[in-house]
């Protein structure tokens, strides 16, 4: 069986991006860091956001909603 991993990161098109996704996930109360986007899951923007896995299906819904405007939202032993 996988263990979860301890982190997901969102990945975006650019920086604006991530700057209102950082203002409306800390709005809600989530916990998440800006962090170096490895360059294995995206060249768009140099900055991604870290969460905790345990808020996985918080992010999904607010993704699938078109609230959450991010590219991508991976696992982090991806």
């Amino acid at each position: 069986m996988k263990a979860m991993p301890a982190f997901l990161l969102l990945t975006f098109d650019g920086i604006h991006d991530v700057i209102k996704a950082e203002k409306l996930l800390l709005g809600l109360g989530l916990a998440c860091d800006l962090v170096p986007t490895p360059r294995m899951l995206s060249s768009d923007c140099g900055m991604s956001i870290e969460c905790p896995a345990s808020d996985l299906l918080r992010l999904q819904e607010l993704k699938d909603r078109g609230i959450l405007c991010c590219k991508g939202l991976h696992s982090s032993d991806e």
